[in-house]
């Protein structure tokens, strides 16, 4: 699903015929709401996905790895990534999913 694909969708939800909000309006509040996201995730703060879950900084720790191909050992500094924790919602709208 493309992101148009995805403002299409929620411009087509009752909701948000009901409330009379245009695509231009969705796609600002939607990528306000990341840009704001993301500053969150900069300063170390949890980011709450509504009903969807949470997106969490963590650090991961220096390491060491070796490169397949040539075999020699390669240094990976302590770095920060994400970690999506899902909701109870998403879990339980998940079960009998098929692989895709």
């Amino acid at each position: 699903m493309t992101q148009a694909d995805f403002i299409n969708a929620v411009y087509q939800s009752d909701a948000t015929r009901e409330m009379k909000i245009s695509k231009a309006t969705i796609k600002q509040v939607l990528l306000y709401a990341s840009l704001t996201g993301l500053e969150l995730l900069r300063r170390g703060i949890d980011v709450p996905l509504f009903e969807l879950g949470v997106i969490k900084p963590v650090v991961r720790a220096a390491r060491e790895a070796r490169n397949p191909r040539t075999g020699d050992v390669v240094n990976i500094p302590e770095h920060y990534a994400t970690q999506y924790r899902p909701s109870k919602a998403v879990k339980n709208a998940l079960k009998g999913v098929p692989d895709a």
